[in-house]
């Protein structure tokens, strides 16, 4: 139920959101596709700390605060990516329709707000061989497909924990995610 209602939230801010680019130089709302030699990703919940940021080292940004056009557009005119930030209850993604639903959701969002992708950040508890275990490798793989589709040269990425071994029971196929 709770998906459902997510779904329709989104698919609304998608048709409020204005497909016009915002930004005063309408190429900047072309995704940025170039692949920096290393990388320096940081995570923004939002305000106007961005402004502050070092942007001469900064080459991802994971929004994980409100919406903010402006800071969009700042970005790719330092040829910064702007990604979602992608969080889904993991038993509501094991049904693959939900997770069909979930993932087209989330590109419609991007491409609506010129973004260059999504980081996944699950950080659920997830047993191996579980329904979930599944699901979470099918979501990344399907997520990964799709972004890649539908926003040619995006970034999708996805938060580990610090260590590989089932610490805080977050034992993710890493492997098979990271080959997505």
């Amino acid at each position: 139920m709770s998906l459902t209602l997510s779904i329709l939230v989104l698919t609304f801010c998608v048709q409020v959101w204005s497909k016009v680019c915002p930004c005063e130089r309408k190429e900047l709302c072309q995704p940025i596709s170039s692949q920096p030699a290393f990388e320096v990703f940081v995570f923004d919940v939002g305000e106007k700390a961005w402004k502050f940021y070092d942007w001469t080292k900064v080459t991802t940004i994971a929004a994980f605060g409100q919406y903010d056009a402006e800071l969009m557009c700042y970005a790719h005119s330092k040829g910064v990516r702007l990604v979602l930030k992608g969080d889904v209850r993991l038993p509501e993604i094991v049904d693959p329709v939900n997770r069909t639903a979930w993932i087209q959701g989330n590109v419609k969002l991007a491409k609506s707000q010129f973004m260059d992708g999504i980081n996944i950040d699950i950080e659920q508890a997830v047993e191996t061989g579980s329904p979930e275990y599944y699901a979470l490798t099918d979501l990344v793989k399907e997520t990964t497909e799709s972004f890649h589709t539908e926003i040619p040269g995006s970034q999708v990425s996805f938060d580990v924990a610090w260590s590989p071994k089932c610490i805080d029971k977050r034992c993710y196929d890493y492997i098979t995610i990271a080959d997505s």
